[in-house]
């Protein structure tokens, strides 16, 4: 049984109206009053969901990469605006719990070469996943 999206017309609905159905139930209830309109589209894959981890389970995940909070700081050190950089610092060391999407989370995977999938396996691993 193929499912799709048909166009369907009645007595109360005469403009029409889509139904998602197969094509037995649109000819036993809308007979010659249906049209093919096209496939159901595939969901698309939704994005992981990535778990808050506490400053301690983002450094000890990075750790154990062999990266350390000194590494952190002095790639912190290198940004040229004092501003931007004093902001960056106080994230590192004042934040108590980081999301996956924060911009710094970006930042020093870049610094480090690390791949967004390497993150991602990364940041699974550090929350105990």
């Amino acid at each position: 049984m193929t499912v799709a999206i048909y166009r369907v017309w009645s007595d109360e609905k005469p403009e029409g109206n889509l139904t998602i159905a197969d094509e037995a139930y649109v000819l036993a209830f809308y007979p010659g009053r249906f049209e093919l309109v096209g496939p159901v589209p595939e969901p698309s894959p939704s994005a992981p969901v990535f778990p808050t981890l506490t400053r301690k389970e983002l450094r000890n995940g990075l750790l154990s990469i062999g990266i350390t909070s000194a590494n952190i700081e002095t790639q912190i050190g290198s940004i040229a605006d004092p501003v931007e950089r004093e902001a960056a610092m106080i994230d590192w060391q004042d934040t108590l719990n980081y999301e996956r999407t924060h911009p710094l989370v970006a930042e020093f995977a870049e610094a480090f070469s690390l791949l967004p999938d390497q993150v991602d396996a990364l940041w699974l691993w550090a929350s105990g996943r």
